[in-house]
C-alpha cells in the first residue's frame, strides 16, 4: 500500500499494477542506459539507499554472511543485466540512526564482498580478453 506522507489517502496495488510499475521502473534503466550510445564515455551508477531510506532494510542486509552474499550476488547480476558500470551504495550511517552498533562491522564484511567480487570478475575479465 502506498500512502503519502501525512496524508489519509491511500493506495492499494494490485499485482497487474506492481508488474506494471516494475516494467516502467526497468524501462527506465534501460532508457537511461542508452544515453552511453550518445557518450560512449558514460558511466552509470545504481544508487541504493540515501537518506530517506533510514538504517533499517541495510541492517536486514547484513545481518548474516548469507544476507551479504546474497546482496552483493543479486546486485551484481542486476547490474549487469541492466548495463551499469558500478554501484553507489548509500548507507547513511551505519551503527547510527536506530541501526544497531555491530552494524558498522557487519557494513565492513559487506564492503570486504563487494570488493572481492569486483576483483574477482576483474581478473576474469581480463583472463577471457587474453584467451579470448
Amino acid at each position: 500500500m502506498l500512502r503519502k506522507e501525512g496524508s489519509s489517502c491511500s493506495v492499494k496495488l494490485n499485482i497487474a499494477n506492481k508488474k506494471t510499475i516494475i516494467k516502467y521502473i526497468f524501462n527506465r534503466y534501460d532508457r537511461f542506459n542508452k544515453l552511453k550510445n550518445t557518450n560512449p564515455s558514460l558511466k552509470t551508477l545504481l544508487a541504493i539507499g540515501g537518506w530517506n531510506m533510514a538504517s533499517a532494510p541495510f541492517t536486514r542486509m547484513v545481518a548474516t554472511a548469507s544476507g551479504r552474499q546474497e546482496f552483493v550476488t543479486s546486485t551484481v547480476k542486476f547490474l549487469r543485466d541492466h548495463n551499469f558500470d558500478g554501484l553507489d551504495l548509500d548507507w547513511e550511517y551505519p551503527a547510527n540512526r536506530g541501526s544497531p552498533p555491530g552494524d558498522r562491522q557487519k557494513y565492513g564484511q559487506l564492503l570486504e564482498v563487494v570488493l572481492l567480487i569486483i576483483l574477482l570478475l576483474f581478473y576474469l575479465s581480463k583472463q577471457i580478453a587474453l584467451t579470448g
